[in-house]
């Protein structure tokens, strides 16, 4: 309607067709992508409150539509953007856990691409997990990546200790799999 814009949006459940979320948006039609930043959030908000607290996102997300904006920006970015892009992410929300989770998988990419020596990125990557844990204590895949810091600095017994971690807080941790094979694999283990 003119310079005016509703958005309606549900969440259905496919199985049953139940509404998991609903909600209607009215805004100026220039406020189109802060509405968008505030279904995605309210999304996952609602599906955060339908998994058990294992599988919840507990404190790694943000309440702020603009830090979700400029996160989901930020990865879409050419790898040797997104470092200072995630900062500027960090500005807006400094407790927003998935940031320093993403700011410590640019340093292992730098260096496995030789960017990085091993040990600036494992002691960089060390410090931002350290912050995604400070956050949030059971971010399985801040230990599962701690893992991935630990294994470029050679250091396996605490390779072994950061995977189990992870596979404590999720028995299904991706991370925590990933690099407990990847230390089997060291280890000359190739069964099961």
């Amino acid at each position: 309607d003119g310079s005016r814009v509703r958005i309606r949006a549900q969440l259905l459940n496919a199985a049953d067709g139940s509404v998991l979320w609903s909600r209607s948006f009215d805004r100026e039609f220039k406020d189109v992508l802060v509405a968008q930043a505030e279904i995605a959030l309210g999304i996952a908000g609602s599906l955060t409150k339908t998994m058990d607290d294992s599988a919840s996102f507990g404190g790694r997300g943000t309440t702020s539509p603009e830090a979700w904006q400029a996160f989901l920006e930020a990865k879409s970015l050419p790898a040797d953007q997104r470092v200072a892009a995630y900062e500027r992410v960090l500005k807006l929300d400094p407790n927003f856990a998935r940031v320093y989770v993403a700011l410590a998988e640019q340093m292992l990419g730098s260096a496995f691409s030789g960017k990085l020596t091993k040990q600036v990125a494992s002691e960089r990557m060390t410090h931002y997990l350290g912050e995604a844990l400070r956050i949030d204590p059971h971010y399985d895949h801040a230990y599962g990546l701690l893992g991935a810091a630990a294994r470029i600095a050679d250091d396996m017994p605490a390779l072994r200790r950061h995977a189990q971690r992870a596979l404590d807080i999720d028995p299904d941790s991706s991370a925590g799999h990933g690099w407990t094979a990847e230390l089997k694999l060291h280890e000359g283990d190739m069964g099961g």
